[in-house]
Parts: structure tokens; C-alpha cells; sequence
């Protein structure tokens, strides 16, 4: 039985003290020795949201391909979510990551068996490597409890064989997938193709009720590092007076051997 600790928000008040809130945070934890030496649970519920953490076969699989391993990651995840309080239902978001990118077919296969009504949005790349060498994949995902529920597709073929969405909209937030450039861009530079990008996240944003002036996180993977610059330009182009939180890391592949960027972007409204 997976553990778990449940805490509540802590705020001041008059004289130095600090009081509870009512809003409980509840930490669950999959009973994994390296949660305490890494200091970190397998899934964390704040109110209506719930994070689950990049989660990896464990060591019954090592011998499995990409498409067991992933289905054995959501079955932890789909544990992880329900000791939450939430399930598959409630995911929103998604990312992948893949020590080989040709894996690709084999793990969409098991997203699209856990998701395809639900089409969240989602990322995909491929890293250098998870914590152990047989390890093929691992998924993080991410809930939220919510009635209002919109899934934005942008008409890509992959969508419907990943089963995910281009973007997702929730009553308060627009998650939008890892975007990379279209066809079309093959030999294009990476300033050009992140100008591309951001005309996809722009018109999923739109879909989804957002704008640019409301993306309060990016996050850039960059095939070669030494684009950083080029792509940096195209991001303050957009986002030089917005200034949203961001993070930007080398991978190894995206889905295209041509693609040098890929993007995703969180709106939050209201």
C-alpha cells in the first residue's frame, strides 16, 4: 500500500505565529527506496491539482520492450493518481522521455490505450538516459479536477495515434504540447522554426480563450544547445514584456531528425 503524508499551507498571522489553511496538501509516495534519498514523492496533490513525477518502469521490466515498460508506468501512475483522489480522467498534461526515439510508435501505442478519449496535452523527447541503463521511457503527468474540460486539436496526424491534443484547456489554465515546426521547415534555421512554433502555440492559445500576455511558463528543448541564442530572439519577440518563468535543456531527438526545436507554453487566466 503506497504511503502518504498530508500537510496544509501555512500563513501568517498577528504576533509572529502561523496558522493552518484549509486547503490540504497531500504528498503520496509508491514506497521507491530512492523518494528518500532524492527527497521527492511519487505524486503531490495541492487542492484541485495533482503532479506525478517522471515515473520509470521498476525492476521486474528490465528485459521489456518500450511499449510493456510504458504500460507498467501507468499502471504506478494510474496507483499514484488514485491515492491522490484523481484518475487518468483528470489528466491534462503529459511528457515522454525516451532514451530512443524509435520507441516512439510503441509508446504512443500505450498513451493512446490510456488516453485516447481524454487527449491531454503532451510532450515528447529524447534524452541521453533515466536512472537505470535498461530504463526505455519514462512519463510524468499531471491532474487537475475539473468540470470544464477542452481538448484543441491543430489537425496533426500524430494526434489521434498518441492520443493527445495540441493544446488543453481547463476553466483556468491552457496547457499547450510540446509544439514543434511543421512540415515544410526542413531546412529552415532555428530562429525560423521557433517563429513557426509560436504561431501554433499562438493559435492554440486563442482556442483555448488565451493570448501570449497570459503564458506564465515555457519551456524550450533545443536539439543543439549552440541554437540557444537564435531561439532565445524569436522568445523575446514574443515574450519581452510578458517575462514568463522558463526553462531551456539540450535533448537528444525530437520526432523528426530535421526538427531543432520544440516548445510547450502554460497560460494560466484569470
Amino acid at each position: 500500500m503506497p504511503k502518504d503524508s498530508t500537510q496544509q499551507d501555512i500563513t501568517p498571522v498577528q504576533g509572529g505565529t502561523t496558522r493552518r489553511s484549509a486547503k490540504a496538501r497531500k504528498n503520496v509516495s509508491s514506497g521507491g527506496a530512492f523518494e528518500d534519498v532524492f527527497g521527492y514523492s511519487r505524486a503531490v496533490s495541492y487542492g484541485d491539482h495533482v503532479h506525478v513525477s517522471g515515473t520509470c518502469a521498476p525492476a521486474s521490466c528490465e528485459k521489456q520492450t518500450a511499449y510493456l515498460q510504458a504500460r507498467a508506468i501507468f499502471k504506478t501512475i494510474e496507483t499514484a493518481l488514485a491515492e491522490a483522489g484523481s484518475s487518468f480522467d483528470e489528466v491534462v498534461r503529459t511528457t515522454v522521455f525516451l532514451r530512443d526515439i524509435y520507441d516512439a510508435e510503441e509508446v504512443a501505442r500505450a498513451h493512446c490505450e490510456v488516453f485516447g478519449d481524454i487527449r491531454p496535452a503532451s510532450t515528447l523527447v529524447q534524452v541521453v538516459s533515466m536512472m537505470r541503463p535498461w530504463q526505455k521511457v519514462e512519463i510524468e503527468a499531471y491532474a487537475q479536477r475539473t468540470s470544464a474540460r477542452k481538448g484543441i486539436s491543430s489537425g496533426g496526424a500524430f494526434e489521434g495515434v498518441y492520443g493527445y491534443s495540441r493544446a488543453f484547456a481547463t476553466s483556468d489554465h491552457v496547457h499547450v504540447s510540446g509544439t514543434c515546426a511543421p512540415a515544410g521547415y526542413e531546412k529552415s534555421g532555428p530562429y525560423i522554426q521557433a517563429k513557426a512554433i509560436f504561431e501554433t502555440i499562438e493559435k492554440a492559445l486563442a482556442e483555448g480563450g488565451a493570448s501570449f500576455s497570459d503564458v506564465v511558463r515555457t519551456v524550450v528543448y533545443l536539439r543543439d544547445i549552440n541554437d540557444a541564442e537564435e531561439v532565445a530572439r524569436a522568445h523575446c519577440e514574443v515574450f519581452g514584456d510578458v517575462r514568463p518563468a522558463s526553462t531551456l535543456v539540450q535533448v537528444v531527438s525530437m520526432m523528426r531528425p530535421w526538427q531543432k526545436v520544440e516548445i510547450e507554453a502554460y497560460a494560466q487566466l484569470g
